[in-house]
């Protein structure tokens, strides 16, 4: 979660996973917002944020998709209409995919 601005200048790191990713902003906001240790001391995550990948639909669908699932209610009890999905990014193929979709560090 404290890692958004070294993954912004360097992409995900193959060895630091899984991560979680998903298609709705709304959800990813929720996830770092939400999250325990982060509503807890904010201060000491000062690299919290989101970044955001591009990948073609094929690419989602054979990299990606098998990985998918619902996530229909994000931290805090927030119910998503429609439900949100997330992914989970298992292995260096995907990593590999992600990476080369990199666009940029969302910033609230």
């Amino acid at each position: 979660m404290n890692t958004a601005k070294r993954v912004a200048m360097g992409g995900l790191n193959p060895v630091r996973l899984p991560v979680w990713v998903t298609t709705d902003l709304r959800a990813a906001k929720n996830a770092v917002r939400y999250k325990y240790d982060y509503v807890q001391n904010p201060s000491a995550y000062p690299f919290a944020g989101i970044v955001y990948s591009e990948v073609t639909e094929k690419t989602f669908i054979l990299k990606f998709l098998k990985d998918t699932r619902p996530y229909p209610v994000g931290f805090g009890g927030v119910v998503f209409v429609p439900p949100a999905t997330e992914t989970v990014i298992r292995n260096v193929v995907q990593v590999v995919a992600f990476n080369l979709g990199f666009k940029g560090r969302y910033l609230w």
